[in-house]
């Protein structure tokens, strides 16, 4: 862009500072003879000439004033400069600020520098122009920006307003108890900014109480799946699962580490604080063998009581959630009492229920509990096993045969009684190998397939009894 010169002094070529005194009156007198006598046909040139003259002679004179470059943009000055490439440069690099604020097709409708005269304590470095200019054309506004970890994330037109927001946010954490303090990098520093950027003292409050996106790294705990994960974060399993394609949720291992893309918070306040909790101290177990109690039986002899502590914590608690808890100690209150079992060692009966119960049949099931239909007055009291007539029918647990024979629609029956009001009853038989008041294993043949009684074909019709009340065998077989 080219510069207008008002004088075109720059011809004289002046060089150091230090020898002006002896230069400026000789080189002026030549040129303003050159250019009178250029103009000597016009008396108004003539009469500017000597008035450029007599402020050369001051100028030579008074060693206080130099030369300088007035810069003007869209008609408003901003400054002189030493030379003419720092005015261009000025210009140019605020233009470029400029537009990386508003846009490319931002343009200035004038810019030009000018040779004039000026004190020399009057003369500005380029980057002041250059900010000038910029803050005049850049559609930014000053204020005072809180800037969290190096960004500006609101601002202010109040610098105190900014240092009572950041104490606001402070507040909701501190405590009497507690000491608190920023962990982010925060500052408040004058700056420019857009103007929606600069908000009020409240909404700056909700900005620096918002959250930011981030991407962590989770090491997988025991018994911790994508679902829990996601819940524990906060946010959506697929999601979860989305961001770590090569992991298999079905296959997911302890200390097997994920990401996790989860807002946290924009800025941290971390606190630390004495507390004291009291807790539980569990008691021990001792047992002690019984050989007059079967194996698998226990009786409690002495009832274990838990003991108490006052335990006094150092917490760090982090927008309050805890980070870290640091036992510093503990007053015990009382000693736990501990619980006395005894242990039966006696072998038991081969005969005695086992407490789980196996199919009395391996065939086809034909008939569900609970069924209903023609062949049924009622819902279907149990499973029917099919399978051809002679094939044996075993007892699901051990225990006493209490009924061996002829029952009505049931036909050829068994029901054997394992205790605790549970019974199992197995009819439609076509043998039966029991009689009444013998004990049985689990396992052992009690009688054959048949088809007697109300039967449509040869099978075993087996149920569970709880205190003579008919329950879904699938319920109890393993």
């Amino acid at each position: 862009m080219a510069g207008k010169f008002r004088f075109p002094i720059g011809k004289l070529g002046f060089s150091k500072q230090s020898d002006r005194r002896n230069l400026i009156p000789e080189k002026i007198l030549g040129f303003v003879k050159e250019k009178a006598a250029n103009q000597s046909g016009n008396t108004t040139m003539r009469r500017s000439f000597l008035l450029y003259l007599l402020i050369m002679i001051a100028l030579g004179m008074n060693m206080k004033l130099d030369f300088g470059y007035r810069v003007v943009v869209n008609g408003q000055t901003f400054g002189t400069v030493s030379s003419q490439k720092i005015a261009e440069k000025a210009i140019l690099e605020a233009y470029d600020a400029i537009v990386a604020t508003r846009g490319t097709d931002y343009k200035f409708e004038k810019a030009s520098f000018h040779l004039v005269p000026v004190s020399r304590d009057k003369v500005e470095t380029k980057e002041l122009v250059q900010d000038k200019i910029s803050s005049a054309f850049d559609g930014l506004v000053s204020a005072y920006g809180i800037v969290v970890d190096g960004k500006i994330v609101t601002a202010l037109e109040v610098e105190l307003d900014g240092y009572e927001a950041l104490r606001e946010v402070e507040a909701q954490y501190k405590n009497e108890n507690n000491e608190a303090h920023y962990t982010n990098d925060v500052t408040i520093s004058k700056c420019r900014v857009k103007p929606a950027m600069v908000v009020s003292k409240e909404d700056a409050v909700k900005v620096l109480n918002g959250t930011k996106d981030a991407v962590l790294t989770h090491r997988v705990q025991v018994g911790e799946t994508f679902s829990s994960i996601a819940l524990n974060y906060g946010v959506g399993t697929q999601e979860l699962m989305d961001a770590n394609p090569g992991i298999e949720p079905e296959l997911l291992q302890q200390g097997e580490t994920i990401t996790v893309s989860a807002p946290q918070p924009l800025i941290a306040v971390e606190t630390v604080e004495q507390i004291t909790v009291r807790e539980s101290i569990p008691y021990k177990t001792k047992e002690q063998n019984d050989s007059s109690m079967y194996k698998g039986s226990r009786k409690v002899l002495t009832k274990g009581v838990n003991g108490k502590k006052d335990v006094v914590y150092e917490v760090t608690r982090v927008n309050h959630t805890v980070t870290k808890k640091v036992a510093l100690s503990e007053t015990i209150l009382s000693d736990p009492t501990t619980e006395v079992v005894a242990v039966g060692t006696k072998a038991k009966s081969t005969t005695s229920a086992t407490g789980t119960m196996m199919r009395p049949y391996g065939g086809t099931i034909t008939a569900r509990f609970g069924a209903s239909g023609s062949r049924w007055a009622r819902n279907h009291t149990g499973i029917d096993y099919a399978g051809p007539t002679g094939d044996p029918i075993r007892a699901a647990d051990g225990g006493k045969v209490v009924f061996a024979g002829w029952n009505g629609s049931y036909g050829k029956m068994v029901k054997i009684s394992h205790g605790n009001g549970l019974e199992t009853w197995y009819a439609h038989m076509s043998s039966i190998y029991v009689k009444n008041g013998q004990r049985v294993s689990k396992g052992s043949t009690i009688g054959a397939i048949g088809s007697t009684g109300n039967s449509t074909g040869p099978h075993v019709h087996f149920e569970v009894r709880k205190n003579g009340v008919a329950k879904n065998p699938s319920n109890y077989v393993r």
